[in-house]
This record gives structure tokens, sequence and C-alpha cells, in this order.
């Protein structure tokens, strides 16, 4: 006699396995290897975009100090601003009240006095460096007070004409009115350039009197300086 009741269900494993397959070493690094080759190729287009981005801008800035200071120059019997520190015979330190004016009545900001490739300089430690004097991120050539009578360039004192203009009609040695901060300090660069890549400057805006503004590569740049006491400074 069979006996009814429920039959038992028997669950079975297959022989089918999920397997997790891994990578192998030769594929590992050949994933390394793809992933660094992108970003040797990526980083450098980056920074490439980056400091197009911000040489238009340093453009920008020199050309609106061209336009303040011929405004100025104008408005004053064509004479430019005298905006350099009486005591320190660099152009790019600037008696600080007489900056704030001329910034005040052109409607500059701070930062139209710094390159956005150095930003380093643009800091309170240069801007109120103290109570009577402002470092700025431009060589500033027009009316160049005292440091011209201290100055030499390419090694030579003394130059039939004035090497930099007090005047508009002033005719001079060079043309410059407004140029990019490139200063070599005891032989070395550091964060004196406002254009360089590894350490090495690379060239320079140089805005002139006739309102243009023109990139100056360091071929060119290199072969010419102002130099006052120990401080090197291209243009």
């Amino acid at each position: 006699m069979k006996r009814s009741g429920s039959k038992q269900t028997r669950y079975c494993v297959g022989s089918r396995q999920s397997r997790v397959q891994a990578f192998s070493l030769i594929e590992l690094l050949a994933s390394i290897a793809i992933i660094a080759i992108l970003i040797a190729v990526i980083i450098p287009a980056i920074s490439s975009t980056r400091e197009k981005g911000q040489r238009a801008a340093c453009v920008s800035n020199i050309r609106g100090l061209l336009t303040a200071t011929l405004q100025e120059a104008t408005l004053n019997n064509g004479v430019f601003p005298d905006l350099h520190h009486p005591g320190l015979n660099y152009p790019y330190w600037f008696e600080a009240d007489s900056l704030e004016s001329f910034r005040e009545s052109n409607g500059l900001s701070r930062d139209a006095f710094y390159s956005p490739s150095n930003s380093d300089w643009n800091a309170e430690a240069y801007w109120d460096y103290s109570s009577g004097a402002r470092v700025g991120g431009y060589l500033y050539m027009g009316n160049d007070n005292n440091w011209g009578a201290s100055a030499t360039v390419n090694g030579a004192k003394a130059v039939d004409l004035p090497f930099f203009a007090k005047r508009m009609v002033d005719e001079t040695a060079y043309q410059h009115l407004w140029v990019d901060l490139t200063r070599e300090l005891s032989g070395g660069w550091g964060a004196g350039v406002n254009h360089q890549e590894s350490g090495i400057p690379t060239g320079s805006h140089s805005g002139y009197r006739d309102g243009h503004v023109e990139w100056v590569p360091w071929e060119d740049l290199s072969e010419r300086n102002l130099q006052v006491g120990g401080v090197k400074m291209r243009f």
C-alpha cells in the first residue's frame, strides 16, 4: 500500500557557476599606460588653453593702462603721469597716493595692475607694501622720475636719446610705456615673471606710446634688458 502525502522536492545545484573574470597583469599595465598617455596629452592642452586666456586678459590690462596714461597726459599738457616712488628706483614700484589717484580717476581695478599669469604678485603684501609704496605687476616706463638716471640698458649708460619719455612728444630710444614684468633678481627668475614655463620666461607683452600692444617672444626679449642696481628687467 502506497502512502499518500506531499512529495519532497529536491533542489540540485547545477553545474553552471557564475565566474568573475579578473584583469590580467598585462591588461592592467596596458590600462595604466593608456591613462598615462591621455593625461600627458590633456594636461598640456588645458595649460595651453589657460595661458591663452590669461594672455588675453593681460593684453586687456595693458591696453587699459595705456589708454588711461595717454588720457591723463592729454589733460596734462602732454606730460605722462608721475606714478613712480621717488626713493625706490624700479619701474614696478609706485608711490601709493599717486597710483591710487590714477586708479580711481580712470576707473581701474586693482587687478588691472597685475597679470593673471602671475597671481602670486596680486597680493596684499605687494599692493599695500607700505604706507607710501605699492609694488605693481607691470613695468611703467613713462615719466621715469629718479630710476632712469641710475639705469643702464644693455650695459650702455649713456645714449644720444633718453631711454623713455616724460612727455608724449619726446624723442626717445624706446617707445615702451607699460610692459609685462620679466625681472631677473640675483641671477634667478622666481615669481618676478608674468609669463613663464617651467621657470623660464616665454615672452612679454609690450604696450607702446601709440596705444598698441604686442607679444615679444623670449628670443627677442632676451636681447634687451634694463638694469637698476642688481635687478635686470627685460622689455
